[in-house]
């Protein structure tokens, strides 16, 4: 029987979610670690009403929010089931057939998947073992046949963050190209570079942000989108009847309601990673900076990635190690979380170390 898929799907490959993680330390997928407050929870089951669950939501007041808290209009504001589901409805409407994308290698994969689908050619800009990009081999990249470059910032998996100044660059020239700039700031305000702030005065500019790292919502699946005037009516265009559900609509509301609390959970983080970024560095392992929520530490040749994955997962914590070779040879990914968790993951790599050394 002939394929019903189109020829552009025909050649995905795509790896099961991973399930089973209840009763870990779960290190491994970047989320919150605290989880959400049983303040949160008070407040989302007090307004939580069944006339909400029963009726299609409405977001204006969750945008009228949203718009506050980034500073940008509301008109500007396409609400999502997460900033996955931004990014694939921008790759909807932008991502030309045989056109090219310029993407970061690695960086997010779910770029390349959308653009895969959309038909276009991608151009990948490797980094070095270091995860460092050169800035103008990834400028130059930039020309009329490109119709989206995505820069996820800070970059996922690698941790690496651009400066304003350089975004601005790449941006002059998406606009003397015609091409679509997206910027992926899934990891506001661990990183507190942004260019939301750009988006009403610049044209050719989306800038997405989830609600699953800083604010915890990683269930819920809740994200949106700040798009450039002469943007935003495509984007409209593509987007569902309902942008997103109302339980997820209403989680946003509760957590716009006590918004600081973010950058407080990211402070927290930030001294967790100073405490591993330490710890790593005395027992002789070496840390990469960042500005996220997770970090890539490599190991001495002497020790395997792989297996020190293995053992935490026998011990009750969950995180990457076996990342293949390239820039992430020999390297472990976790996430970061307040120093609580991070001592319990210290603890984790002394004795791994210890019973490796004794062999």
């Amino acid at each position: 029987m002939k394929p019903l898929e189109r020829n552009s799907v025909k050649n995905i490959e795509r790896l099961p979610n991973s399930e089973g993680r209840f009763n870990y330390l779960r290190l491994d997928k970047n989320e919150h670690l605290d989880m959400v407050s049983g303040h949160f929870l008070g407040e989302y089951k007090k307004l939580l009403t069944p006339e909400i669950i029963s009726i299609y939501p409405e977001v204006m007041d969750i945008k009228r929010a949203i718009a506050n808290y980034a500073g940008i209009s509301r008109d500007l504001i396409v609400l999502s089931h997460g900033s996955d589901a931004s990014i694939k409805q921008v790759f909807e409407v932008f991502a030309r057939e045989k056109s090219d994308v310029v993407l970061l290698k690695p960086t997010y994969a779910m770029y390349g998947i959308y653009a895969t689908i959309a038909g276009a050619n991608i151009k990948w800009i490797d980094c070095d073992d270091r995860f460092i990009v050169d800035e103008k081999r990834f400028i130059d990249a930039i020309d009329k046949k490109v119709s989206i470059v995505a820069v996820p910032n800070p970059n996922s998996p690698t941790g690496s963050e651009f400066s304003r100044g350089f975004l601005l660059k790449c941006l002059k020239k998406c606009q003397r190209s015609g091409v679509l700039l997206l910027i992926d700031e899934a990891y506001f305000p661990f990183s507190k570079t942004t260019m939301v702030r750009y988006v009403e005065k610049e044209e050719n500019l989306v800038v997405t942000r989830t609600f699953s790292k800083a604010f915890g919502l990683g269930g819920c699946r809740a994200g949106f989108m700040a798009v450039s005037p002469n943007l935003i009516r495509p984007v409209q265009k593509a987007r569902p009847m309902y942008e997103i559900n109302a339980l997820s609509a209403l989680a946003i509301k509760v957590c716009m309601q006590n918004s600081a609390e973010a950058g407080r959970y990211a402070k927290r983080v930030r001294e967790g990673r100073d405490y591993i970024v330490k710890a790593c560095r005395e027992l002789g392992l070496t840390p990469y900076p960042t500005n996220t929520n997770f970090i890539n530490i490599r190991l001495p040749e002497k020790f395997n990635a792989g297996k020190l994955e293995d053992f935490g997962k026998m011990n009750g914590v969950l995180f990457k190690g076996k990342l293949g070779a390239g820039c992430f040879k020999n390297c472990i990914r976790i996430t970061l979380g307040p120093k609580r968790h991070m001592v319990k993951f210290t603890g984790l790599l002394k004795l791994f170390i210890k019973d490796n050394d004794e062999r």
